[in-house]
């Protein structure tokens, strides 16, 4: 046998074995192929199995969570309302005639200053409480009130300051006193369906 076809002989071999080679691996190639895609399918059905049979829970949840949505929503638009008849309500307060304005004072400050003395803090907007006002209230009820300089951040009141006491009669204290007690009745009034 000469060498050529030795040569030949082993080339032949080797194509041979190259190709049943490669036979074979695209063999495993497409069995790979066939085994990915039945493992896809059947993940992609049990996905869907699984998305139907929570799909409705999926979306009672969703409600559930806009209901809670807007039933914040409604409680927020809620609270503003209420607010705004709180705030309202100081407005009339401190619209009052002023002889209705100056008996309500009157009587604030009776209340307060029980024992006879102290010092009254009206409010920024306080239209009443004046030295003049408060001598003929002094001689009135036999009191020895004065005035401070000062003046609250308040829209309407004042504090009578007795010592290291000191109570608060500002219109919005009062109102915020009052709030609790008021709310459910206003809530009643204005949101009774």
């Amino acid at each position: 046998m000469a060498l050529d076809d030795i040569k030949k002989r082993i080339e032949a071999d080797a194509k041979k074995e190259s190709e049943e080679i490669l036979d074979k691996a695209k063999k495993q190639v497409e069995e790979i192929r066939k085994n990915t895609a039945d493992e896809t399918r059947k993940l992609k059905e049990e996905y869907d199995r699984k998305l139907e049979k929570e799909k409705p829970e999926i979306f009672e949840r969703r409600k559930i969570v806009a209901r809670l949505d807007v039933q914040k929503m409604k409680l927020g638009a809620r609270r503003k309302l209420i607010d705004q008849v709180f705030d309202k309500a100081l407005e009339r307060l401190q619209q009052m005639d002023t002889s209705e304005y100056e008996k309500f004072i009157k009587s604030l400050l009776q209340q307060a200053s029980e024992e006879g003395e102290g010092v009254v803090v009206p409010g920024r907007e306080e239209k009443v409480l004046t030295t003049d006002w408060l001598k003929k209230f002094n001689d009135e009820n036999g009191t020895r009130i004065e005035l401070s300089e000062d003046r609250l951040q308040t829209r309407g009141g004042f504090v009578y300051r007795k010592g290291n006491i000191d109570i608060n009669c500002s219109f919005t204290m009062l109102l915020d006193s009052l709030r609790e007690d008021l709310e459910a009745g206003i809530v009643k009034s204005l949101f009774s369906e």
